[in-house]
């Protein structure tokens, strides 16, 4: 097996594992679920963060390469982006109803705290908005074509933007759960 397909394979890994965080299983079907609410406390919840975001920074090099293999090659690139917004979505969603939710309950009373957990959860909001923007952008053939040159430009920012984001996370934010 290539490096490129057994990175593929190890990336639609991630995103079945994230899948199985929103669905269930009732009578052998998979059907949709809710992601419950947590207001108790997860051990694991902290590692299982770091690990979608090392997870989530890791397709960048993979785009990328599929991007430089043929740029005219819109297929591969487009999949990857595809698989890489869906990861993002369930991580966001995973991160609103655990990590946002504890806290808000954790910090109820504490005016300080609580304006933080806000703050960074909506500008976390808006960074999922640019970056689905960004897909769109580079999923849509046409949009694709006009826009090519500044792929990789833009890839960059997208990356640079939630590396940014994700350190935040693991030096601030996270601390505010497990103290």
């Amino acid at each position: 097996m290539s490096v490129v397909n057994q990175y593929k394979e190890d990336k639609m890994g991630f995103v079945k594992k994230l899948l199985g965080k929103i669905k269930k299983k009732k009578d052998g079907k998979v059907e949709e679920a809710e992601i419950t609410k947590e207001t108790n406390y997860n051990d694991k919840l902290i590692d299982d963060f770091k690990n979608d975001h090392a997870e989530l920074l890791g397709f960048f090099p993979q785009i990328k390469e599929s991007f430089n293999a043929d740029p005219k090659v819109h297929k591969k690139t487009s999949e990857l982006l595809n698989d890489f917004k869906v990861a993002l979505e369930i991580h966001v969603m995973v991160e609103d109803n655990k990590l946002y939710t504890f806290l808000k309950e954790k910090y109820g009373t504490d005016e300080t705290h609580k304006a933080f957990v806000d703050d960074i959860q909506s500008e976390m909001t808006n960074i999922t908005k640019e970056a689905i923007f960004f897909n769109r952008k580079y999923t849509n053939r046409q949009s694709y074509d006009n826009n090519v040159d500044n792929f990789l430009n833009d890839l960059q920012n997208i990356h640079d933007l939630l590396a940014k984001r994700f350190k935040m996370e693991e030096d601030r934010l996270y601390s505010l759960y497990s103290s």
